[in-house]
């Protein structure tokens, strides 16, 4: 009888004690979920959705039919050639095969010109996008950027500068099309845009631009960045083109996800890190929090066996409470964080948010070039200080784009204004009308380029 009790008593502890690790698994279940801030989707996916409509008209239905002409005729590599410097010099100095090739792509021109009238533009739908995404025809947008300021260029040589005004609509239209878009069509946006603003600086020294003109291109241009993609609207891709790449990988999981909640964790974490980098990814650098880096050990003990290295690395804005609970939350993450190593890279929207307050700057460069020539021809010389200017010609000073935010530098010489951002990174010049940059010496400002 003793004997007995004894086995009873032993299954009635092991009971208990299954009771109470079963207990301790499911309140470590529910817990691993709950201690992760419910933000929920970082931004409202279905009225993002709804800015695309997939019955309108696209631009990129037109701008697809010159990218398909131009490699046909890009395999005969007659182009090997073309000086395209010769947009930010004088055309007067183009060569033979320049001249021709512009020549041979200006009727090729005319599907850019078609889409940039069209009020939609977008080469993936958001409602499509994965990692597989191909962006062909924003990746050749650079070549129609340089044959369009290479026609510009000829336009300018010969006085039309009507034209030259109506061209750089069109392209800055299609830029704004090509924006619309994941990260890397920003960026390709970005680039492009700078390559067009290094025209203009020498386009403005003309002295036969009317000050009428100046400012009726002025009120276009200012709606025409009005009207430009969010810089947010990158991230919003990114955050989709992650969700349903990733989403097939996380479900091989099947019963490990059910065991351990881990894909409603992912989703918790994905969540949480992209919503924190929408609410600073506009904010401009001098006033967001520091951006700071973290690493840690991976999770994945495949990866700490294995030569590669096992750091984990994350960007994000130090904000206090918010960014301690989103370290807290990624560091949750078990066999699901390899695919965020894998797919968020440690500096993965560093550049972006980088690359995306130095193109405002840019653009704010672009306004004041037009308000300081639209000035100059109102009172036959440049202002003596920036702070002259507003807010009669624009609203703010443009700042450098760090965490100082310094206004630039302001500094007139014989041909101009040289304009200069703290960091160094960034030298713009303002050319008075009429300056002859042929007889401009080596001594002159560093870009100064020859334009008639």
């Amino acid at each position: 009888m003793p004997q007995h009790r004894r086995r009873k008593k032993l299954l009635l502890i092991s009971a208990m004690t299954l009771l109470v690790v079963f207990a301790a698994f499911c309140i470590w279940r529910d817990w691993r979920v709950r201690s992760i801030p419910d933000v929920g989707e970082p931004f409202d996916v279905e009225a993002f959705y709804a800015e695309y409509d997939p019955n309108a008209e696209n631009a990129f239905d037109h701008y697809q039919k010159w990218i398909a002409t131009y490699r046909t005729l890009s395999e005969s590599n007659w182009y090997a050639n073309v000086n395209y410097d010769i947009a930010t010099d004088s055309w007067s100095n183009a060569s033979e095969p320049t001249m021709e090739y512009v020549k041979k792509m200006r009727p090729l021109l005319e599907p850019w010109r078609l889409g940039s009238e069209v009020e939609q533009g977008y080469e993936i739908d958001p409602r499509d996008i994965v990692f597989e995404s191909l962006l062909s025809t924003t990746q050749d947008y650079r070549e129609y950027v340089r044959i369009q300021l290479l026609e510009t260029s000829r336009l300018m040589h010969e006085g039309h500068h009507t034209a030259v005004f109506d061209g750089y609509q069109q392209l800055l239209r299609t830029n704004a099309h090509i924006r619309n878009g994941c990260l890397i069509s920003q960026l390709v946006g970005f680039a492009t845009y700078k390559l067009w603003y290094a025209q203009l600086e020498l386009f403005l020294a003309r002295d036969d631009i009317p000050v009428e003109e100046l400012k009726t291109f002025l009120e276009d241009l200012r709606r025409l960045h009005e009207g430009l993609p969010k810089p947010r609207v990158a991230l919003h891709f990114e955050y989709l083109s992650i969700r349903r790449s990733l989403q097939p990988m996380i479900d091989t999981h099947g019963w490990r996800n059910d065991l351990t909640r881990e894909s409603e964790v992912f989703e918790r974490v994905l969540n949480l890190f992209y919503a924190h980098w929408l609410k600073y990814y506009e904010v401009p650098p001098w006033e967001a929090p520091p951006l700071v880096t973290h690493s840690c050990a991976t999770s994945q003990l495949s990866q700490w066996l294995a030569s590669s290295r096992p750091d984990c690395t994350r960007r994000y804005f130090d904000d206090g409470a918010e960014s301690e609970a989103l370290v807290t939350a990624y560091h949750q993450l078990s066999y699901t964080q390899k695919y965020l190593n894998e797919f968020i890279p440690a500096m993965h929207l560093q550049p972006g948010y980088e690359r995306t307050h130095e193109d405002r700057l840019f653009q704010q460069m672009a306004e004041l070039q037009l308000s300081m020539h639209i000035y100059y021809r109102e009172h036959g010389h440049f202002p003596e200080t920036l702070e002259t200017l507003v807010p009669e010609y624009i609203d703010e000073l443009p700042r450098t784009p760090d965490v100082d935010g310094k206004v630039l530098t302001y500094e007139q010489d014989k041909n101009g204004i040289e304009m200069k951002t703290s960091d160094g990174k960034h030298s713009f010049y303002i050319y008075a009308p009429g300056t002859k940059f042929e007889e401009m010496t080596e001594s002159e400002p560093e870009g100064s380029i020859l334009i008639d």
